[in-house]
């Protein structure tokens, strides 16, 4: 069996609700994740709270993986990517704000 079938067996699994097919797949892309997260974040507690991030939102969304609109992995590095974007636009306003919070009232 090939690699793409047997991850869309275990996607498969997952979806009917194996927790041992839930493991397998955190087991084999955890390190991937992490690295993408880590890359961006540059500090590794942030790129674990990604990355826990990352497959919190896999895990709810495993249903609408479409093996016919591409590779596995291509949808977690999606789904990775987003939730990084989105991670920068927050803090980039957290910072927006807490500098106007800073500014001195007239």
């Amino acid at each position: 069996m090939e690699d793409a079938q047997v991850v869309n067996l275990i996607v498969r699994r997952c979806i009917s609700g194996d927790a041992a097919a839930w493991q397998e797949i955190v087991q084999r892309y955890h390190r991937r994740i992490y690295n993408i997260c880590y890359r961006f974040a540059g500090s590794a507690d942030d790129a674990q709270d990604l990355t826990q991030e990352v497959f919190i939102k896999m895990y709810r969304t495993l249903s609408s993986y479409d093996v016919e609109r591409g590779g596995f992995m291509t949808w977690i590095t999606t789904i990775t990517r987003n939730l990084l974007v989105d991670h920068f636009r927050k803090s980039k306003q957290d910072r927006i704000t807490d500098s106007l919070d800073a500014t001195p009232s007239e």
